[in-house]
């Protein structure tokens, strides 16, 4: 019985050792002496399911990499499409402050000759009177 036991081990090792991988064989193994052949079989689909799910998982986070890189490169792209329009926005202002100032330069100007006309036309008369006021004595 005992040396049955052994062959039966010796025999369930060796087909173990076809069947399984080298990395995973010793958990098998052991799997498949205390569960029996079915133990194996669960061992293999976990791994298989742990695998896919592994793989689910990096895929996932690729595609949330990705929508990140896609939304970062979105976010720069509002920014400088904003940045660019203030900027034109500014410049109009300047345009347009620049042009108030020259407008009221010219009629500050405009407002200074007009003064001085309405001066030199009292001055003028002025004169006059004074000239008819002097020649009247």
């Amino acid at each position: 019985m005992y040396y049955f036991g052994w062959a039966l081990g010796l025999i369930v090792f060796f087909a173990d050792q076809t069947v399984s991988s080298v990395q995973g064989g010793a958990f098998l193994k052991l799997r498949f002496h205390v569960e029996g052949p079915r133990g194996a079989e669960k061992v293999k689909k976990r791994r298989k399911m742990e695998k896919m799910m592994k793989k689910k998982r990096k895929e996932k986070k690729k595609k949330k990499k990705k929508q990140r890189k896609r939304r970062r490169r979105r976010k720069r792209k509002r920014e400088k499409k904003k940045n660019k329009k203030n900027e034109e926005e500014e410049k109009e202002m300047e345009k347009m402050k620049k042009k108030r100032r020259k407008m009221e330069k010219m009629k500050k100007k405009k407002r200074k000759e007009k003064k001085e006309k309405q001066k030199e036309v009292k001055n003028g008369e002025d004169e006059e009177e004074e000239k008819v006021f002097f020649s009247s004595f």
